[in-house]
């Protein structure tokens, strides 16, 4: 009957059309996500928590779950990643990478965790007047033997509870543990393995901090190097009338570079076109001169036109980029 029932899962779970193939930043890699939609409205939003942008606090969606027994958070800000819907994305992306790692316990190795009040070390074993019980209680049934420790001594008595506790353990119906039935129908693709193993009632730890923090580390690496840029370009007057040009990388480390033209002795219409080639070499020198003559052909003809330039307020462009391409700027390297 178990087997059965964990074939009609399969069998449900191949006809799910939220069960796809989806491909990481790794190229090697294919990984399986639980949505093959980027619409917030539409996939499903297991472990992806909502706080929305709130006075000068910017929004942001946060992936929050737990695997064998660690809490996992990570947050992807509005402002970090350009918008609600950018921050989305790689919130869903992150979310999946983690299911695809880190599977949920099974139903067996949920069963070996130790209470807060166990004094015997294994689960569903404990020691009551003179004698060892053996229990376990599942849903569907609920068994219990002891032991008697005048008969068979402490030790031997104890021994033969841990070892009919293991062998109800063996005869537990196997499934994975979670409510979400696409986090089940992910689980049953990636790591059908899990279910067919047997844990030993005596390893408290189903999946050692370790190994859970090796994993993380690989794939928050992976998706540290998946923030984007900002890059902000800013052409402003201030205080003593200079026209002043800021260009900010925030890479890390933040790069930051500055140029001024004078209007004292020239129109600000004069300064704006001393301003456009001086931009140019800051963008040159942070991002590169392909990425340069871009960013001067899309907007700072634009940004400084002398109709178009505002006075007091100045005029500011912020940009999003992959640091894949800031990164293959020889120039950047330079910076």
């Amino acid at each position: 009957m178990e087997n059965q029932g964990r074939d009609e899962r399969r069998r449900r779970t191949n006809l799910t059309p939220t069960a796809v193939m989806n491909t990481y930043d790794e190229a090697e890699t294919q990984e399986l996500s639980i949505s093959n939609t980027q619409s917030c409205s539409a996939v499903n939003l297991y472990a992806l928590l909502r706080r929305q942008a709130q006075d000068t606090r910017p929004g942001e969606w946060t992936v929050a779950l737990s695997r064998h027994g660690y809490a996992i958070n990570r947050g992807f800000n509005d402002n970090i990643y350009g918008s609600p819907e950018a921050a989305f994305e790689q919130a869903l992306a992150y979310r999946d990478a983690i299911l695809h790692a880190l599977p949920p316990v099974t139903s067996r190795e949920k069963a070996t965790r130790l209470r807060s009040d166990n004094t015997s070390g294994v689960a569903g074993v404990y020691r009551k007047d003179a004698r060892w019980f053996a229990h376990v209680e599942r849903p569907e049934w609920t068994r219990s033997r002891s032991f008697s420790i005048s008969y068979y001594g402490e030790a031997r008595a104890k021994a033969l509870a841990i070892e009919q506790r293991q062998a109800w353990l063996a005869e537990m119906p196997s499934m994975f543990h979670t409510r979400n039935d696409e986090v089940e129908a992910l689980a049953l693709l990636q790591f059908p393995e899990r279910l067919e193993q047997i844990p030993d009632v005596m390893d408290k730890n189903l999946m050692s901090r370790q190994d859970v923090d090796a994993i993380l580390a690989r794939i928050n690496t992976r998706f540290d190097r998946l923030r984007p840029v900002r890059l902000k370009v800013s052409v402003r007057l201030d205080q003593q009338g200079r026209l002043r040009g800021i260009v900010s990388l925030n890479k890390p480390p933040t790069l930051i570079a500055r140029a001024d033209a004078a209007t004292r002795s020239q129109s600000v219409a004069a300064a704006l076109h001393q301003m456009r080639p001086r931009v140019h070499a800051l963008l040159t020198k942070l991002c590169g001169p392909a990425f340069a003559d871009r960013f001067d052909h899309e907007h700072v003809r634009i940004m400084l036109a002398p109709h178009l330039f505002d006075k007091e307020k100045g005029c500011t462009v912020t940009l999003y980029l992959s640091r894949q391409e800031i990164e293959e700027s020889p120039a950047s390297h330079r910076a």
